[in-house]
């Protein structure tokens, strides 16, 4: 399994992050993918979720990525710190679980609660996405995620 990190990640590209509890920002994350760097169970490390914040909402845009239809991907919180292609790291699917979208380059809104629940803490986190299903042929592409997210407080459960 390989981790690739984009240049949001790297801290190459800056992720906006919010000035005011409630307020609504977007980031726009991406990442361009060659047919070789499209792996069963290979992650892409995409974006951050910022230090206290939370995500308010996530639209998954994908190219069409799989010309046979059999790839599916998963978008969750990554364990470990954002960046890292060398330690082994996790990526779970509390926003996207097997989504297809990515067999012809349909777009996806969230749709897990899993994902409307994920709570603030006080470090940044990876948002990655992971092959979940192999493509039977893959073709480069980008995969981009839009992520709505709000600056909130880590002691303030919901």
């Amino acid at each position: 399994m390989a981790i690739l990190a984009s240049r949001f990640t790297k801290y190459v590209n800056t992720a906006v992050s919010g000035d005011c509890a409630g307020n609504v920002i977007t980031n726009d994350y991406f990442m361009d993918v060659t047919a070789a760097q499209i792996v069963l169970s290979d992650i892409i490390d995409i974006g951050i979720l910022p230090a206290n914040h939370t995500v308010v909402d996530m639209i998954l845009i994908p190219d069409d990525l799989d010309s046979v239809s059999s790839i599916a991907l998963d978008v969750g919180i990554m364990s470990g710190t954002p960046g890292d292609t060398v330690t082994a790291r996790t990526c779970g699917n509390e926003f996207f679980a097997a989504d297809t979208g990515a067999r012809t380059g349909v777009i996806a809104r969230m749709s897990k609660a899993a994902g409307f629940k994920i709570l603030p803490t006080t470090a940044d986190r990876s948002i990655g996405v992971k092959f979940q299903a192999a493509a039977a042929t893959p073709v480069a592409g980008r995969i981009r995620v839009r992520v709505l997210m709000a600056q909130a407080s880590p002691e303030l459960q919901f």
